[in-house]
């Protein structure tokens, strides 16, 4: 049939993402790193070109018609370290925000304490907290539309939580069911 020639995605995990090109480009400019960042040769050489290429501004364009809104999966998990000194923490909220306002209602983040940009993605490839909170969301959340998705801290860290959810490390059963009401939250 030509739906299964389609590839469907149910979920979308964003990890220490930069999702405006044009205030990253101000951020490199502001710490001196703007000319040996790959961001100006990759996304074009103006202002006007970072803007054309700015995830989050591309995105709002393409849903003010409405035609795309069934592209995106219904949930979406961005994931952001704390001390990520690389891409400032905050683009995660912009971008959440950007999501939220496109009728993206089941947007969710997930901040990592005594984590940096680099350290995200070491932990997904090679295990570590932000393996755990990735994975237990896309298995958990999946598994139910009426679960939680964790309520406690991590405590080897000595994080806590903020408004919102952590992986819950008192019950590892995939069995369990989930809430998927995360707003923010940080391990």
């Amino acid at each position: 049939s030509s739906s299964s020639s389609s590839l469907l995605f149910d979920s979308l995990v964003g990890l220490s993402g930069v999702y405006n090109i044009s205030h990253h480009f101000q951020y490199e400019a502001v710490r001196g790193v703007e000319e040996m960042s790959p961001m100006k040769p990759v996304c074009g050489f103006t202002e006007s070109s970072f803007l054309e290429n700015s995830p989050a501004l591309r995105l709002r364009a393409a849903l003010a018609s409405h035609a795309h809104r069934m592209c995106l999966p219904p949930r979406i998990l961005l994931v952001h370290g704390m001390e990520d000194a690389t891409v400032p923490f905050t683009t995660t909220a912009d971008a959440a925000r950007v999501l939220r306002s496109c009728g993206v209602t089941q947007t969710q983040e997930l901040y990592l304490a005594k984590t940096g940009h680099l350290d995200v993605v070491l932990q997904l490839m090679l295990g570590g907290k932000a393996q755990r909170a990735v994975m237990d969301w896309l298995l958990l959340s999946s598994s139910s539309s009426s679960s939680s998705f964790g309520s406690s801290s991590d405590s080897s860290d000595g994080g806590g939580s903020s408004s919102g959810s952590n992986v819950n490390d008192n019950d590892k059963s995939r069995n369990k069911t989930y809430n998927h009401n995360i707003s923010k939250s940080k391990l």
